[in-house]
């Protein structure tokens, strides 16, 4: 249990331990994990932003750090401090959850207008009209619905935005990595791995989806779905094929691009989807089953089928075994 501003909080403390003198030691790198995930409950359970959310937000309307400081009145470079990662006081907090709203920051933005030039003004006045929510056809409502990038990360997205981009071409990723054959119940496992490795490593997962154990594993939540929305925004189609010792042909997904997008990942991020890929795509489909089985994240959430907690569970995911590739 660790103390944070007065509120506490379950973490995992990661240190070394020498065999010899018992003598326990952290580096930077364990530090930030130990850090990140203080600051990750400490920001869920007081609703304030996350860093990334703040630039994301920001950046979509092409204001500076600064202009956002004018806009929320604060200090000149108090904006570009919280997306750095400072911590703000609750009141501040309360101010930049409510410009997260294209309506209230459109309010903001207006009350400032003799302060930006009219070219400014113009242009993001613009940018806040076509954020405007709209009713939109059927895959929209549902990616919307499963990829809500306005909602607020938890433990049950590893406390990162979800982002159906990243979900998307980390399913390109695997497909494109030079395996003879991918099936959906591989697939589904090297997410789950790719996330919840990620989420141990550095204490975010990648995409932000949320994972359910199912009886035959940990999958992202309503999978069927999530592969639905590949196909219908393109990047995924369907065909029948045939298996060996199998009676009827099976679905089988064909990627439309030949390689992934690497430029939507981080160098974290490209490191956790590569490990996944040299330590288990080209495993057999069994052992990797056989794998998941044996993490907790599946067997003391199975009998439930319920959502499996990042924090909860994330730091007992088992090493991943010795490279293959």
């Amino acid at each position: 249990m660790e103390s944070f501003r007065k509120q506490s909080f379950e973490v995992w403390h990661h240190y070394y331990e020498s065999p010899k003198s018992k003598e326990r030691f952290t580096t930077e790198q364990l530090d930030e994990l130990n850090r990140v995930q203080l600051d990750n409950q400490y920001r869920k359970r007081n609703q304030i932003p996350f860093p990334y959310q703040l630039r994301a937000w920001r950046e979509r309307f092409g204001l500076s750090a600064s202009r956002m400081s004018l806009l929320l009145d604060f200090g000149l470079n108090q904006y570009r401090k919280y997306e750095e990662g400072e911590i703000p006081s609750d009141s501040n907090a309360a101010y930049l959850r409510l410009a997260q709203d294209s309506a209230i920051l459109r309010r903001l933005v207006e009350a400032k207008r003799s302060e930006l030039r009219t070219s400014e003004y113009d242009r993001v006045i613009g940018l806040l009209s076509s954020a405007t929510p709209s009713v939109g056809d059927a895959v929209s409502r549902t990616k919307s619905e499963f990829w809500d990038e306005t909602a607020q990360p938890g433990s049950l997205t590893g406390y990162s935005v979800p982002n159906f981009e990243k979900f998307a071409q980390m399913v390109l990723y695997f497909y494109c990595s030079g395996l003879k054959k991918l099936f959906t119940v591989k697939l589904l496992k090297l997410l789950f791995y790719a996330d919840f490795y990620h989420f141990q490593q550095t204490g975010r997962s990648i995409s932000g989806a949320s994972y359910r154990a199912i009886p035959y594993g940990p999958v992202p939540n309503e999978y069927q779905i999530q592969i639905g929305l590949l196909i219908h925004t393109g990047y995924l189609t369907q065909n029948l094929v045939t298996v060996k010792d199998q009676e009827e042909p099976v679905i089988s997904y064909v990627p439309v691009a030949s390689k992934a997008n690497r430029k939507v990942f981080s160098e974290t991020e490209q490191a956790a989807l590569d490990a996944v890929v040299k330590r288990l795509a080209f495993r057999p489909t069994a052992e990797i089953v056989d794998r998941v089985h044996q993490e907790k994240a599946w067997t003391e959430n199975r009998e439930t089928m319920k959502l499996i907690d990042y924090q909860q569970f994330g730091f007992m995911l088992q090493p991943l075994p010795a490279q293959t590739r």
